[in-house]
C-alpha cells in the first residue's frame, strides 16, 4: 500500500497544479515560493481551509519591509479559525490538557474550550472590551489561560501574557507600556512542591500601572483578592466563575477584523534597556504558524502536541495556534523535576504525545540526572522531537536517538520578532546531527559572509542571517513606535534594506541550516571571527562542566586588543585545578584550534538568564569589561554579575 502522503507533498502537489511548474527537490520548492510570494501565501492560506473573506489580491503592496501589507482585503477572526466547528471529527475529541507537576490534570473537549470562550467573551463584552483593547495576563499554564487568551481573540483585543514568576519591576516595564484595560491573574503558583504567593507582585503592578479597570482570578482555587489589596480602588475584581455567564455569543455572530489586526503583543529580552513590545497581526501569526504545524511538522488530528513552555514565551503562542490544525495540545504546569525528575516523560507516555518540544536545556537535564527516558517508557505515539530556545549540540542530537527515541530530532529555531521558525523541520528530508532539516517555506534567508557587501549575499555558505523580502509574520509595528524608528534601528539599520535576525547561520551545500550562535556573541579574536558554540560544543561534553558562556574581554596587551574568557559552571564545589584546565585548553586546541584556546578560565556559580531563560552573553561581557549593565531587570540572576567581575580580572593596560 502507497504511503500516505504528507501535508507537505499535497501542498505541493497544489503548487504544481495550479502552475504548471514540477519541484524535484524542496529547494527548488522554497526558491520558487520565495520568487513568487504572492502566489506562495495566497495557495497556503487556501489550502489551510481556514474561515476568511473578502478578496486575495492583492497579496501584498508596498515595496520594502516598513510599508509592506499583506491581505488588505482579507478580514478573519483569530478564535473563530480555532475553534472552527469543521475541524471536529467528534464533540469527544480532546482540544486542551493540562498536567500539574502533582499530577492533576484537566481536558476540554474542542465543544467544551468552544462553550467556555464564547461564555468569557460575552462577559468580556458586556465589560465594555472592545476590539484594540489591550488585555495582558500573569498566567500559569492552564485551561483558563487559553481560554481568556481566545475569548480576547474573539473580540479583537489584543492579548500579552507573562509567567508569574517574573518579578513586579519586570511586569510592569512590559505591561505598562500597553496600557492594558483587563488584567487576567493567578495569585500564586506551584513550583518543586512549593506554593509561591504572588499577591505583593500583583499590588506592586496594579499601583504601577493606573489603566487597569478589571481584575479576573483565573483559577477558583486562588484566594479571592479585595481591590484595596491590590491597591486598586478603581479596579474591579472577579473570580473566574463570574465570567461563565448564561449569555453566549455563537461563532458566527463573531466580527472580522483586518489580516493585520493586532493579536499578540511580546517582549524582547531587555537587555540593552526597555523590553521592546513587539506587536504581531492575527493573520500574518496564524498563516506562518499553519505553514510550520502542517507543512513542515505534518500535524493534523491525528496528533497530539506538548511543547515544554511558559505562558511568556512565544513558544505558548504558537502551540496554541496547534488547535487551528485540529490537533492536542498538552501543556505541563510547574517543575518538570519534581517530584520525580522523570515527571515530564511520564506525561509523554500516558498522554500519548507524538510530538513532543523542548529545549537543550532539558536534554542537559535528563543526561546530568542520569534518567534514561527508552529505559522507563516506550513512547509508542511519539514520532518527532523538537528543540528550540538554543542551539542543540551535536552530542544532544546523538542521546536523544540513543537514549529518548529513534525519531527525527528537529532543531528549530526563529524567534519573539517573527513568532515562528526560520530553520526548522521537514518530514521527508533526512536528518544531519547538529543541523536544522530546512529553511522555512517561503522565507527567504540568506547569508551575509562576514565584511561582505548586500551585493554579496549567499544561499550557501557561514555568515550572518539576513531576510531579503517582507513575510507575513513580521511584527506590524513596535508599539509606541509611530515613525518606525525603532523597528528600523532593530532590524534594519545595520543593513539596509534587509531584515538583520541577530543570529549567525552556516547553510551547507545540500541544503540543511545550522545557527552557530548569536550575532551579537560572536567573539573577535585576534582579527579572526569565532562563534561561540565552536567553543562551547567542545567544552559542555567535558566531565564535571554544567554549562559555559565564551565572551571576550578588551585587553590592549592582546593581539587584536582582546582576548577570550569562558566562564564554567562546573558540577562539583571544588575549585578549578590547573590540571583540568590544561586538559581542557589541550582538547580545545585539538578539536577547535588554538584561537578558540581562551586566555582566561573562570569558574562562577551560575550564568546569566533573562526572565525567559536565555543566556545573556552581553551582560556577562559588560561585567567583565567593567562596563554598566544597561538594564538589569531583564535579568532573572543579576546578583552573578558581581560574582563573574570577582573572578575575572580586569585585563592589564
Amino acid at each position: 500500500m502507497m504511503q500516505e502522503l504528507t501535508e507537505l507533498a499535497k501542498f505541493t502537489r497544489v503548487l504544481e497544479q495550479q502552475n504548471s511548474t514540477s519541484f524535484v527537490t524542496y529547494a527548488d520548492l522554497h526558491q520558487w515560493c520565495c520568487e513568487h510570494p504572492g502566489v506562495f501565501w495566497s495557495a497556503l492560506l487556501c489550502y489551510s481551509k481556514i474561515p476568511f473573506y473578502g478578496n486575495l489580491n492583492p497579496a501584498l503592496t508596498g515595496t520594502d519591509f516598513i510599508d509592506r501589507e499583506f491581505f488588505p482585503n482579507i478580514t478573519l477572526n483569530y478564535a473563530r479559525c480555532l475553534l472552527d466547528d469543521s475541524l471536529d471529527t467528534s464533540t469527544g475529541d480532546l482540544a486542551v490538557t493540562v498536567v500539574a507537576e502533582t499530577g492533576q490534570v484537566e481536558s476540554v473537549s474542542r465543544a467544551e474550550l468552544r462553550t467556555l470562550t464564547l461564555s468569557v467573551a460575552s462577559t468580556l463584552r458586556d465589560k465594555g472590551v472592545v476590539s484594540g483593547d489591550r488585555v495582558v495576563a500573569i498566567a500559569r499554564n492552564s485551561i483558563e489561560s487559553i481560554v481568556a487568551c481566545l475569548a480576547c481573540a474573539a473580540l479583537g483585543a489584543t492579548w500579552s501574557s507573562v509567567s508569574p514568576e517574573l518579578g513586579a519591576t519586570a511586569i510592569v516595564e512590559r505591561f505598562g507600556q500597553l496600557q492594558p484595560k483587563v488584567l487576567f491573574t493567578n495569585t500564586e503558583y506551584t513550583l518543586n512542591g512549593v506554593v509561591n504567593n504572588i499577591e505583593d507582585t500583583l499590588s506592586e503592578f496594579l499601583a504601577g500601572v493606573s489603566s487597569i479597570e478589571q481584575v479576573v482570578m483565573l483559577a477558583s482555587r486562588d484566594p479571592l483578592v479585595e481591590p484595596d489589596q491590590l491597591l486598586s480602588s478603581d479596579a474591579n475584581v472577579l473570580r473566574w466563575e463570574e465570567m461563565l455567564g448564561d449569555t453566549c455569543l455563537t461563532l458566527e455572530e463573531l466580527d472580522e477584523y483586518p489580516f493585520n489586526h493586532p493579536l499578540f503583543v511580546l517582549f524582547s529580552s531587555g537587555t540593552t534597556g526597555v523590553p521592546k513590545c513587539i506587536v504581531h497581526g492575527a493573520g500574518g501569526t496564524l498563516l506562518e504558524h499553519l505553514k510550520e504545524h502542517r507543512l513542515h511538522g505534518d500535524l493534523g488530528a491525528k496528533d497530539t502536541l506538548l511543547f515544554q513552555t511558559s505562558t511568556g514565551w512565544m513558544m505558548w503562542n504558537w502551540q496554541l495556534s496547534a488547535l487551528a490544525s485540529g490537533t492536542h495540545i498538552v501543556l505541563y504546569d510547574g517543575s518538570v523535576s519534581c517530584p520525580e525528575k522523570s515527571n515530564l516523560l511520564k506525561v509523554i507516555s500516558d498522554h500519548g504525545v507524538t510530538v513532543f518540544g523542548t529545549s537543550p536545556a532539558y536534554i542537559q537535564f535528563l543526561i546530568e540526572s542520569g534518567v534514561v527516558p527508552v529505559s522507563l517508557h516506550e513512547f509508542p505515539q511519539l514520532r518527532v522531537i523538537q528543540s528550540t530556545g538554543s542551539v542543540l549540540s551535536e552530542a544532544h542530537f546523538s542521546w536523544i536517538v540513543e537514549s529518548f527515541k529513534k525519531v527525527p530530532v528537529q532543531s528549530v529555531s526563529g524567534g519573539t520578532d517573527m513568532i515562528g521558525c526560520l530553520v526548522l523541520g521537514h518530514p521527508e528530508l533526512p536528518v544531519h546531527t547538529g543541523d536544522s532539516q530546512c529553511i522555512s517555506l517561503g522565507i527567504d534567508v540568506r547569508v551575509k559572509p562576514d565584511d561582505a557587501n548586500l551585493t554579496k549575499l549567499a544561499h550557501v555558505g557561514t555568515g550572518e542571517l539576513v531576510i531579503v523580502k517582507p513575510f507575513p509574520s513580521q511584527p506590524v509595528f513596535l508599539w509606541n513606535d509611530p515613525e518606525s524608528v525603532k523597528l528600523k534601528s532593530s532590524y534594519f539599520d545595520k543593513n539596509p534594506g534587509v531584515w538583520t535576525h541577530g543570529d549567525q547561520i552556516r547553510i551547507s551545500e545540500s541544503g540543511s541550516p545550522r545557527i552557530l550562535g548569536r550575532s551579537d556573541g560572536t567573539l573577535n579574536i585576534r582579527g579572526v571571527r569565532i562563534g561561540p558554540s565552536e567553543i562551547l560544543t567542545v567544552v559542555n561534553q567535558i566531565d564535571g562542566v554544567h554549562e559555559s558562556m565564551a565572551i571576550e574581554q578588551v585587553s590592549p596587551r592582546e593581539p587584536g586588543g582582546s582576548r577570550l574568557v569562558l566562564l564554567l559552571v562546573m558540577h562539583s564545589d571544588e575549585p578549578l585545578e590547573r590540571p583540568f584546565v590544561l586538559q581542557l585548553k589541550k582538547r580545545l586546541a585539538l578539536e577547535a584550534s588554538r584561537l578558540h584556546v581562551p586566555a582566561v578560565v573562570a569558574k562562577v556559580p551560575a550564568l546569566p538568564r533573562t526572565h525567559n531563560g536565555k543566556l545573556s552573553e552581553k551582560a556577562a561581557r559588560d561585567a567583565i569589561n567593567r562596563h554598566e549593565v544597561v538594564n538589569f531587570a531583564a535579568l532573572s540572576n543579576p546578583e552573578v554579575l558581581a560574582e563573574i567581575q570577582q573572578q575575572v580580572p580586569e585585563a592589564p593596560l
